[in-house]
């Protein structure tokens, strides 16, 4: 949880000549209290909150000027203000790639409430599908755009926390911030 003198840092890091080169999206690395993200996106669309760095060139800097430059800075705006739990639902246009069943274990990770978790098993239900529950958690683990589309309240049936892409500590600083208890 961050107090309201802290302060996430943001930083840029700069383009290597082995990632390829993509003209319509960009990323930039921002930090927040559960590890630095990588922010993808294009001119009209966020296509990924990343654990990892992604083979897209880098924004040089943010021109406010530049459609893709803005949506990033509106990404980190709300990213703030949802560790500063001034924000429990994100509002940014957001694109996914993915397969259908796919896309169907995203958008349902979406209608779960800020606050509270649900099991693998709960999710391949959710989506009519009970006993792809192991294929619904691949699916949870592959979501493009982690914390806002809310893949780790997704939790073992027993209450563990089951995995995350960004590692555990991360999800666990997650559920914190939303003021959910999971076991270990």
């Amino acid at each position: 949880m961050m107090s309201g003198n802290d302060q996430l840092k943001c930083t840029n890091s700069v383009k290597t000549s082995d990632m390829a080169q993509s003209p319509e999206k960009m990323q930039w690395k921002f930090a927040t209290p559960a590890g630095p993200v990588f922010i993808v996106a294009s001119h009209r669309s966020i296509h990924g909150v990343y654990w990892k760095k992604q083979p897209i060139s880098f924004v040089r800097e943010l021109d406010s000027q530049k459609p893709t430059a803005r949506l990033i800075q509106r990404c980190m705006k709300q990213l703030n203000e949802y560790f500063f739990r001034d924000r429990k639902k994100f509002d940014l246009p957001i694109e996914l790639e993915g397969t259908d069943f796919q896309k169907s274990v995203w958008q349902e990770l979406q209608r779960i409430p800020y606050g509270e978790t649900c099991s693998y098993a709960e999710l391949a239900k959710r989506i009519r599908r009970p006993k792809a529950f192991r294929a619904a958690g691949t699916a949870n683990g592959k979501n493009p755009i982690s914390i806002i589309i809310p893949c780790h309240r997704v939790i073992a049936t027993n209450g563990g926390l089951g995995g995350y892409a960004g590692g555990i500590a991360a999800k666990e600083i997650l559920l914190r911030v939303e003021g959910t208890q999971a076991a270990k």
